[in-house]
């Protein structure tokens, strides 16, 4: 029987070897120490502007937990939820107040029960994002936020199925407008980031990719690969 796409990509981050690899190759050489920094300022921005000491705060997929520490500076009450048992295991040297293995589509917590909800590197995973959209619809409280990152566009769209956990997808503004529509949110910020892709970039020189992602940040930010949304529950 074929694998489908999505146990392709489950299977990829469960592998304890890519999860031990995974911040090193990403965020801690070259550019990607820019990246994980650009990350991070855009996380924090939002949490700060949405969240208070009482906010319940979903990250998920967790993955290695880097944005735990980020998130315990604003609120204690975490819920990191992933798939992956080797993710979650390396996001447990961070706090949490729960931390729960499970897909982003079925997510056993109750119904409006969260305040803001992260979902990072995760959706240009998949074609199609109705599910997700779904899911925080049920799960997110009204006047709660949901943090998402797209692809605008990205040179991993053309790769094959078997390369880096699989193929990715672009998300334009109009289908996340569509599904917020749709699933009773609207878009309160977008941010672009990024205009060398991500993991390109941990390849580069950190210097050169700070110049490069400032120089476009002047002249065509619309020119970034990735869009970071900010969405409220209506």
């Amino acid at each position: 029987m074929k694998t489908s796409k999505k146990q392709v990509k489950a299977n990829y981050y469960s592998s304890k070897k890519v999860v031990s690899e995974y911040d090193q190759k990403r965020f801690l050489r070259g550019g990607g120490v820019y990246v994980a920094m650009k990350e991070t300022e855009i996380i924090q921005y939002f949490l700060t502007k949405c969240c208070s000491d009482g906010s319940v705060v979903m990250d998920c997929p967790v993955g290695t937990g880097r944005f735990l520490p980020v998130i315990n500076q604003v609120t204690k009450h975490i819920v990191a939820v992933d798939i992956s048992d080797a993710m979650l295991k390396n996001a447990s040297r961070y706090k949490a107040e729960k931390f729960i293995k499970s897909s982003a589509e079925d997510i056993p917590i109750e119904k409006k029960s969260v305040d803001f909800w992260i979902s990072s590197r995760f959706f240009f995973h998949f074609e199609n994002l109705e599910i997700f959209f779904k899911e925080a619809d049920r799960v997110i409280k009204p006047e709660g936020f949901f943090v998402f990152d797209v692809f605008n566009w990205s040179p991993r769209s053309l790769l094959p199925e078997f390369i880096l956990g699989g193929k990715t997808y672009n998300h334009k503004l109009d289908y996340i407008q569509q599904l917020s529509n749709k699933y009773n949110f609207n878009i309160v910020e977008v941010r672009y980031a990024f205009f060398i892709p991500t993991y390109i970039a941990s390849f580069i020189p950190n210097f050169f990719t700070v110049f490069i992602e400032n120089l476009v940040d002047k002249v065509r930010p619309k020119w970034k690969t990735k869009s970071y949304y900010l969405l409220v529950k209506r």
